[in-house]
């Protein structure tokens, strides 16, 4: 059984090495056709692979995935490329992220991927909150927020990190880049 948490809306992920491409476990469920399931947080979802795309405009889902959920046709898109125009099938489905975090009723559209993964997740879901990538001491994390709670400005944080270093903070005062932390656990540990 899949429990559904309203409450935290983000997740991380780390790695143990810099690497080319973000995917994480993602589920995929039929939203026209799962809405009973769905109410008794028991989706008929399928576990597969999901590829973090900034340049997708909107996110794909492989021929496999619309087989194997008999996603219904909601319209038929065109897709542009760079020599001619094609055109492939729309479909609605219910994206659950790893912490249970669960996008509702995502236009998608029918798509060619690679075997290592069935969902592009792209600029559609990623823009509906926040969307990061750290790679302190050689180890990446990912992580990603919905809805946005602050801003992620890293110049800002640069600018306070270099005045605390001129002046004397209390370690146990709240950060001045604003994280809600204390410094010794925010920029005061650097």
């Amino acid at each position: 059984m899949m429990k559904v948490n309203y409450e935290h809306h983000a997740f991380s992920v780390g790695m143990d090495e810099q690497v080319r491409q973000i995917i994480t476990d993602v589920w995929l469920s039929d939203s026209i056709q799962n809405v009973k399931a769905i109410a008794d947080n028991e989706p008929n979802a399928i576990k597969c692979k999901g590829l973090w795309d900034t340049g997708a405009m909107m996110t794909v889902v492989s021929s496999r995935l619309v087989t194997k959920l008999q996603l219904p046709t909601v319209s038929m898109t065109p897709i542009v490329g760079v020599n001619r125009t094609s055109y492939t099938t729309t479909h609605v489905i219910d994206l659950w992220l790893p912490n249970y975090y669960v996008v509702r009723k995502v236009p998608v559209v029918k798509g060619d991927l690679t075997n290592y993964f069935d969902v592009l997740i792209g600029m559609d879901i990623i823009k509906r909150g926040d969307f990061s990538i750290s790679n302190y001491q050689g180890k990446m994390i990912f992580s990603f927020r919905c809805p946005s709670i602050a801003d992620t400005d890293y110049a800002k944080q640069a600018d306070l990190l270099q005045q605390s270093k001129t002046k004397k903070i209390d370690r146990n005062a709240l950060c001045p880049c604003g994280s809600g932390r204390k410094y010794k656990h925010c920029c005061g540990r650097y």
